[in-house]
């Protein structure tokens, strides 16, 4: 169309060379109106746009004004002296420049036509995309589908087969850093990896029956198959041992069977859980083994139900060794040779933990044993010989086994000895006894929050650090007349602080308590830091929590050291960009109701 920006100059329409210029030119613009302007001048998109009924109009009628004009121009010479004035001429040229703005505009619009449609084919074929790749992960795409799969552009391609990364190193990070894992050509690196273990994966039945009779006829009534049976709980515990198990796995023993021989699961890692058990439930139809059972160097909880266990001579009858490794029995029956034979009827090693519920232990030398790190967690057990304990844990909950009606254990070094949620006995000792226990418990009777170094600003209890205040000073008071009265020459066996941490306020996630105590009196004008106990636990919004405390702050809280409780945690700024600390949080005070104000409860002797 730059052409038809050419203008005419015309002094005397009277001489005929003039005359046929102006035909011509006229002639040239009306062809390229109506066949170049289609077809040479204009992309693909207007020319389709000006074949439409609308602007082929528009171009209809700029051809009959052209048309008109070139038959007026074509008259007579006087006609034309008298018509084809240079007002008419300056008509023409402006109809030719709106006709090239209208081209021109039409060209923008169709362009712009063009990139939408082009935006909504991508956005199109995206959402195809992702809801084939949905489909597939939910198990719904065709197997004879094409693949489909989406590129990022930074070296991750993501269809049905899988994620597949290009590069040297990934890194996955917690928003905030703190958690990550890294890839890349030197390894694996994490904040924390949980995979002691490498083992090969178990793929056999989730039931296992045990029958040392089984033969073919187990098949024939179609209620087993092939594999599911065995001859042995030894064979069971071998085909699981060393293995990865992805599902939950219950062995049944026959009723009333009995195996002689020791079984051992070792290096087993399952998290969902491995079951060995009689499947009656009968105490007079237990299956019996004669022999050790033993849970070695598991990832893995295994409980053991409703069976009998006679250890030989100088074994033990169920043996949890290793961290990591967890036993539970439950109604189970062990029987040793005679009391005074060396041995244990049950026994937690070198870490492992091992829970008895319900269970019965006779005639060795120790029932319940808990040795070297382990745990040993007895809830309703009996038998007649005592427990020991040496260098570990052991938490009795209701009765236990012992020489006779009243709780024994023998122990030996570093050991903790809790008697129903109570540290009754720590150190080193024989032949003891359980004491006679009493617990108080104490309201806070006055609370305040204060800023760091200045005055009191509010009667709750307040941690962490706040823009405007500092450090908070959380503080809390108790009857101490009636505190070192009731506790004034006792033995300090437990204690515990009760907070309720308010929703809506403060951090809003998990936060962790810091205790000190203040020798300042209630209701002070400002509190200072006597005495710091260190980090006693973790609670979170809207809880009620109980921490225990360090028998040394009642100790301190009796003596006179101190006069109160404070929450002063280490934070000393701001979390981020947030004007308040990593462990801001506000507990009730001593003006809230009794259920969640301050309680401090001591067990002494």
């Amino acid at each position: 169309m730059s052409n038809a920006k050419q203008r005419l100059t015309l002094t005397n329409l009277s001489e005929p060379q003039q005359m046929r210029e102006l035909n011509r030119q006229l002639s040239w613009i009306w062809d390229q109106l109506l066949g170049g302007l289609s077809m040479k001048s204009l992309n693909s998109g207007t020319r389709a746009v000006i074949d439409s009924k609308a602007s082929s109009e528009t171009v209809d009628g700029l051809g009959d004004r052209i048309e008109e004009i070139s038959t007026e121009v074509v008259q007579t010479q006087e006609e034309i002296s008298l018509k084809a004035s240079r007002e008419e001429l300056l008509s023409v040229r402006e109809i030719l420049d709106s006709a090239q703005q209208d081209v021109a505009a039409l060209d923008q619009r169709v362009a712009k036509n063009e990139a939408e449609i082009t935006v909504q084919a991508d956005q199109i074929a995206l959402r195809v995309t992702e809801e084939r790749l949905t489909a597939g992960l939910d198990g719904k795409l065709d197997a004879d589908a094409p693949s489909v799969g989406v590129a990022t552009g930074s070296g991750v391609m993501i269809n049905s087969n899988g994620v597949y990364v290009e590069g040297k190193e990934i890194d996955l990070r917690t928003s905030d850093g703190d958690e990550y894992v890294s890839i890349s050509e030197a390894g694996v690196a994490a904040s924390s990896i949980s995979a002691p273990n490498v083992a090969p994966m178990y793929d056999g039945p989730k039931d296992l029956f045990i029958d040392p009779t089984w033969s073919d006829s187990y098949l024939e009534n179609g209620m087993y198959e092939k594999g599911d049976c065995m001859r042995s709980l030894k064979d069971a515990l071998s085909a699981l041992s060393y293995k990865t198990v992805p599902y939950a796995v219950t062995v049944y023993l026959a009723t009333s069977m009995v195996e002689y021989g020791n079984a051992e699961l070792a290096g087993c890692v399952a998290p969902h859980g491995i079951t060995i058990r009689t499947e009656s439930t009968s105490a007079s139809s237990y299956a019996t083994l004669h022999g050790t059972l033993s849970v070695k160097n598991c990832l893995a909880t295994v409980y053991i139900w409703y069976m009998r266990v006679n250890p030989t001579a100088g074994s033990h009858g169920i043996h949890a060794v290793g961290i990591g490794s967890f036993a539970s029995a439950k109604y189970v029956i062990v029987r040793g040779t005679g009391s005074s034979s060396r041995g244990y009827c049950m026994c937690a090693d070198d870490g492992a933990k091992l829970m008895a519920v319900g269970c019965e232990m006779y005639d060795y030398e120790c029932s319940m044993v808990s040795r070297w790190g382990a745990e040993f967690i007895s809830i309703d057990n009996k038998g007649n010989t005592p427990p020991y304990i040496e260098n570990a844990t052991m938490r009795v909950h209701g009765t236990a086994p012992g020489p006779d009606s009243s709780f024994w254990w023998y122990h030996y070094g570093a050991i903790d000895v809790i008697q129903n949620g109570v540290t009754v006995n720590k150190g080193s000792a024989s032949g003891s006894t359980a004491p006679t226990l009493t617990t108080a418990a104490y309201p806070a009777v006055s609370t305040g929050s204060y800023r760091d170094g200045g005055s009191k600003y509010r009667n709750d209890v307040g941690q962490g650090w706040y823009d405007g205040i500092g450090r908070i000073r959380g503080s809390m008071w108790f009857d101490n007349t009636a505190i070192r009265s009731a506790l004034n020459g006792k033995t300090i066996r437990s204690a515990t602080l009760r907070l309720s941490m308010r929703s809506g306020v403060g951090r809003g996630t998990n936060v962790t308590v810091e205790l000190s105590g203040t020798a300042a009196n209630s209701g002070a004008s400002g509190a200072a830091v006597t005495r710091s106990y260190g980090v006693i636990g973790t609670t979170s919004p809207g809880e009620v929590t109980t921490i225990t405390i360090p028998n040394a702050a009642i100790s301190d809280l009796v003596s006179g050291a101190i006069n109160g409780f404070m929450l002063y945690s280490s934070d000393t700024g701001a979390y981020k960009e947030y004007s308040y600390s990593k462990n801001y949080a506000i507990f009730d005070g001593c003006e809230d109701s009794d259920s969640v104000k301050p309680m401090l409860t001591v067990v002494y002797q």
